[in-house]
């Protein structure tokens, strides 16, 4: 089952990974002469996929295409890419958590409150997270209806929490800093202020930047499953490039390239993807046994 979302949803999530855009955009995979196009990750929501070009909203079927059978986003114009593009879209990796939407955004606009306006976000009162990499993550819920657990550290400084609909995951309710405790050792946010998720059509959205940038929570999916990394062009080899702690459901890496940033790259175990990748047919082939 695949939640229908439209062209705005997801908008407020996607509007937190605006600052990772002026660190490391993914990078154009030419398709043919002056014709550029991207790969979308597998379970990406067709409804969701916005496109800015220089100072408008690209139309779809006119301005850009994205083939439903390989998910490749197709410009049907010359463009370079010197100039500025923003691409957002929402994906879920899970069909049966719909709710669980990832925000994906890549691009190199460097006018993030034109982004906002075209893509229809209200500015909030709250400050912008600090700029580098900006992470969206959905908190775990635990016994305690207070208290929820991230399934990757975040900085504390800059750290945003927001009530999210299950219905409409672009209906953010940002908490105010005094709403919520957040203690990076143990991994948990705690809820105070008289906040209170409703666990049948709420969770809690969090967006920060990772506190250690090479390390991934994948959880049960690198506890089950076998881990496949790329970085660039390159097939990394476990225990080599990258280890896993199974027990703590981690993968961190350790290939340069990937550490020197600006890497692109794709973490995978099970039917779990985290990356930047936009390799296309080269990706499936070396992530190929």
């Amino acid at each position: 089952m695949n939640q229908r979302l439209s062209p705005r949803a997801c908008a407020a999530c996607l509007a937190l990974l605006v600052a990772s855009c002026t660190s490391s955009p993914a990078e154009s995979v030419p398709d043919e002469p002056e014709r550029l196009s991207w790969a979308l990750q597998d379970g990406y929501v067709p409804s969701s996929v916005q496109v800015i070009l220089d100072e408008r909203l690209a139309a779809a079927g006119c301005d850009y295409e994205v083939d439903a059978e390989t998910g490749m986003l197709r410009l049907l114009e010359d463009f370079d890419t010197s100039r500025n593009y923003y691409i957002t879209y929402a994906m879920v990796a899970d069909p049966a958590h719909p709710e669980l939407t990832t925000g994906i955004a890549f691009g190199n606009h460097r006018d993030q409150a034109l982004v906002r306006r075209l893509l229809g976000i209200a500015e909030t009162a709250q400050a912008e997270p600090p700029a580098g990499m900006t992470i969206g993550l959905n908190a775990t819920p635990t016994n305690d209806p207070a208290i929820f657990r991230v399934s990757r550290g975040l900085q504390a400084e800059g750290l945003r929490v927001a009530i999210a609909s299950k219905s409409d995951p672009s209906q953010l309710d940002w908490l105010d800093s005094a709403d919520f405790r957040y203690e990076a050792g143990a991994g948990e946010v705690t809820l105070g202020g008289g906040r209170a998720v409703d666990a049948d059509t709420q969770f809690l959205f969090l967006s920060g930047q990772p506190s250690a940038r090479n390390v991934f929570q994948l959880g049960e999916h690198a506890k089950n499953n076998k881990v496949r990394v790329v970085v660039n062009d390159r097939r990394l080899v476990e225990d080599v490039d990258f280890v896993v702690d199974k027990a703590a459901g981690t993968v961190t890496i350790l290939d340069d390239a990937f550490r020197a940033g600006g890497a692109q790259y794709h973490v995978a175990a099970g039917n779990l993807a985290i990356g930047n990748h936009v390799g296309g047919d080269r990706l499936l082939e070396l992530l190929r046994d």
